[in-house]
């Protein structure tokens, strides 16, 4: 996908969840709950960057400013925008003048996303939402020196990948100050990693497709209601994969007008 498709979705996305709930009928501005966010995640995935060829992982720092919208009790809608450092370990690329095996630590880029509520079902104290997140890295272009050449060489990178999290969500809602939640998502990661090399003459481009192994994300978490008016919440994920399990967390600041 080139950079100006993924701009016009997330773009669409954005542009969609402001302006969808003040086309609703029957809902005033005044009853609109809106809540800032202030995030931080931590994700690690085992990634296949083509069939046939061994793994590589992403760690991944996300940081975003956000958003939630509550049209109605139990249904927000929510954008972010944010900076990711991503780190790509291992990405082995074969299809040029010369190899290259990165090792480049961390790639920063854009974030921009957005998020879904929707309570579908109540029993007692536990509430059952449907939830879902889009977000897409952009990657900065980036350049660096081809070690242990005769002659000067220089490669350029740059990645980008889209994430899509989607499913239930069940809340306990018996506790004053604290809400356990647990989170069953579909999580599926895909993306590519263009690399452009050149050595003296010698010029190669390679573009690799990238997916995340593992589509099933288990994610326990905890809101924590610090006042009337701010909470935290901090979220654990599991994603569980052949040989293992790629782990990571959430943390955000969420403040109620």
């Amino acid at each position: 996908m080139k950079k100006k498709t993924l701009s016009s979705v997330s773009l669409s996305a954005i542009l969609f969840l402001i302006f969808y709930p003040l086309a609703q009928a029957g809902n005033s501005f005044n009853s609109y709950q809106i809540r800032p966010i202030l995030g931080f995640e931590y994700l690690t995935r085992m990634i296949n960057p083509d069939q046939g060829e061994s793994n590589s992982k992403l760690k991944a720092y996300l940081i975003h400013l956000g958003a939630e919208l509550e049209i109605e009790e139990g249904f927000r809608l929510g954008v972010l925008i944010g900076y990711s450092f991503s780190n790509f370990d291992a990405m082995t690329f074969r299809n040029l003048p010369f190899s290259v095996e990165l090792d480049v630590g961390k790639i920063g880029g854009y974030l921009a996303g957005a998020e879904l509520t929707k309570k579908i079902f109540k029993f007692k104290e536990i509430e059952i939402a449907a939830w879902g997140q889009f977000v897409s890295y952009l990657g900065k272009k980036e350049e660096w020196q081809i070690p242990g050449l005769a002659v000067e060489g220089s490669v350029e990178g740059k990645p980008f990948w889209m994430r899509i999290l989607v499913g239930p969500q069940i809340e306990y809602k018996a506790l004053e100050s604290l809400t356990p939640s647990l989170g069953i998502y579909y999580n599926k990661l895909w993306g590519k990693f263009k690399l452009e090399e050149k050595v003296q003459e010698l010029e190669g481009k390679e573009e690799k497709k990238i997916s995340g192994k593992g589509i099933l994300d288990f994610r326990p978490g905890l809101f924590y209601r610090i006042t009337g008016k701010i909470g935290f919440k901090a979220e654990a994920s599991l994603i569980p994969r052949e040989k293992g399990i790629d782990p990571g967390f959430l943390m955000r600041f969420i403040y109620s007008f």
